[in-house]
C-alpha cells in the first residue's frame, strides 16, 4: 500500500461576530487533522472584537494511505458567564480523499452558531 504525507496549516481566524454584544467576546478554539491537535486555545480564551483577525500558523503533517480519509475538523467557541447559559460554540468537520485529491490547496470552514457566533477558520493543505 502506498502512502502520502500532507501538511495542514492551520492560517487564520476571520471574526465577523464574536459572539458578545456589545463588547469584545472571548474565544477560544481547537482545530486539528484527523487526531492531531493543531491549533488549541483553552477557555477563557483570547478577547476579540468584530472584524477582527487571530493569526494562527501551526501545522502537522500527516500520512495517509491510499484508502483512507483526511479529515480537518474543529469547533471555535465564545465563553459566555454563567448567567448567560452556555457558551456559543460552532464546529466543522471536512473529509478528503484520493478522490478528491486530498483537499490539496487553501480551504475555508464558515462556522456559526446560528444566533451569535460567526467566524471562518482558514487552512491549507499541501503536499509534504
Amino acid at each position: 500500500m502506498s502512502t502520502q504525507t500532507f501538511k495542514v496549516t492551520m492560517n487564520k481566524i476571520i471574526v465577523r461576530d464574536n459572539g458578545e454584544s456589545p463588547g469584545k467576546g472571548e474565544l477560544y478554539w481547537s482545530l486539528m487533522a484527523d487526531d492531531e491537535v493543531i491549533e488549541e486555545l483553552a477557555s477563557p480564551g483570547r478577547k476579540v472584537g468584530d472584524g477582527e483577525t487571530i493569526i494562527l500558523g501551526n501545522s502537522a503533517t500527516i500520512t495517509k494511505g491510499t484508502d483512507a480519509t483526511l479529515t480537518v475538523l474543529g469547533n471555535v467557541s465564545e465563553k459566555d458567564d454563567f448567567l448567560k447559559g452556555g457558551d456559543d460554540t460552532a464546529s466543522f468537520r471536512h473529509s478528503y480523499t484520493a478522490n478528491n485529491n486530498w483537499g490539496v490547496g487553501s480551504r475555508t470552514a464558515k462556522l456559526g452558531d446560528g444566533k451569535h457566533l460567526d467566524v471562518t477558520v482558514y487552512y491549507t493543505i499541501a503536499n509534504a
